[in-house]
């Protein structure tokens, strides 16, 4: 007759056995935990650049506000006012570029650093004096490189505000 008693070399074998399996579950899961958290840290830095997006377009509608203002104020001759825009565009313009450029092309990097340098150039005009601004009319280049800084801005910003679309 068999003997239902398992000695001490089936027991090793069966311990064996045992922890084989657990060991290829334990990996098995390691490797399912790996490939989930991978997944979350894709979609952490996804979210992440989608709200630096959402950011710099923000940043840029005031940069355009800003510069429109100083169109206008430039339009009407109300210098002081234009010195404060030209030194607060001149701040955002200086590390807006550099500190978006992962969200925005090399292109629009340089726009924007072109209209900061189209902005210190009016505000180089402006502290030269009144007599040299009395002929400020439309057509005047302060006025015109003013208008073209208000364009530049508004392309960059639709740009971005058509990434966060598309990624939205």
């Amino acid at each position: 007759m068999l003997s239902a008693r398992i000695g001490p070399r089936n027991a090793l074998e069966a311990f064996n056995l045992v922890a084989g399996i657990a060991s290829v579950l334990g990996l098995l899961f390691s490797f399912l935990a790996f490939r989930q958290a991978k997944n979350a840290s894709t979609a952490a830095r996804e979210a992440r650049d989608a709200v630096r997006t959402r950011t710099l377009a923000s940043e840029l509608e005031v940069v355009c506000v800003r510069a429109e203002q100083l169109l206008d104020f430039l339009l009407h001759k109300r210098l002081s006012e234009a010195s404060l825009r030209v030194g607060e565009l001149g701040s955002l313009l200086s590390e807006i570029p550099l500190r978006a450029q992962a969200h925005l092309a090399v292109g629009q990097v340089n726009s924007l650093l072109t209209v900061r340098e189209q902005v210190s150039s009016i505000g180089d005009v402006i502290q030269r004096g009144p007599a040299e601004l009395r002929s400020l009319q439309p057509d005047n280049s302060v006025i015109t490189t003013s208008r073209r800084v208000v364009t530049t801005l508004r392309e960059v910003l639709g740009a971005v505000k058509s990434k966060v679309e598309s990624e939205g």
